[in-house]
């Protein structure tokens, strides 16, 4: 009916205030992050009450919400440091034991920094593969995005590096297999919590296209 309500009203709010990134709301939906004049704050969705968790301008809670990546930083609830990490911007594993960032992999204390073996080869020509990015699986597996670099005039570039095969990479096992090929958008594809099925957008004209089971 167009009514609102509020948790709280608060001038705080009126400046340059953004939600943290799209994991800014904690596990147990009691408090959410944002980011305001360099900071990191966590506000509490049933008070309004806010605290600083730590220098930042972005933040990411860990699943069981413990944790929080701030950065390249990983502190605890109450912005305890735990650990500076080799980059920055990673996601965190479904346990919340590992972040990963493109091809790079690093435990949440900082140790068993490693980069993902690449089960293609690369190249920079028409026709030869290219790497899309990464996510992680509902089933703690991280799917590789791999692309080829084909002509796009009609998007006014030269090139552009367009979704071909997704490969299933086991950190435990350290073995990849491929999943199946795709075809189309580039890389915006979404897991299943399970990571059993992929949404993958298509585009053919005006419409969007979703798939698929994969094993």
């Amino acid at each position: 009916d167009g009514s609102r309500s509020y948790v709280a009203q608060d001038t705080w709010f009126d400046a340059f205030v953004l939600f943290a990134s799209d994991d800014a709301v904690a596990p147990d939906g009691s408090e959410v992050l944002v980011t305001k004049s360099g900071s990191v704050v966590a506000i509490d969705l049933a008070s309004g009450a806010r605290r600083i968790v730590a220098p930042g301008s972005s933040a990411r809670w860990s699943p069981d919400g413990a944790w929080i990546l701030v950065g390249n930083a990983v502190v605890a609830r109450d912005g305890t440091p735990l650990a500076t990490l080799p980059f920055g911007e990673g996601r965190w594993s479904p346990d919340g034991q590992e972040i990963l960032r493109g091809l790079d992999l690093v435990r949440r204390d900082g140790t068993d920094v490693r980069q993902l073996p690449l089960p293609i080869e690369l190249g920079y020509t028409l026709g030869t593969p290219c790497f899309l990015g990464s996510a992680w699986r509902g089933d703690a597996r991280i799917a590789l995005h791999i692309g080829r670099w084909v002509e796009a005039p009609q998007q006014g570039l030269t090139t552009v590096c367009r979704a071909d095969r997704v490969f299933i990479h086991d950190p435990a096992s350290g073995e990849s297999r491929e999943a199946q090929p795709l075809r189309g958008a580039p890389f915006s594809d979404q897991w299943s919590p399970d990571g059993s099925r992929l949404l993958h957008p298509v585009t053919t004209g005006d419409a969007w296209e979703v798939t698929r089971e994969v094993e």
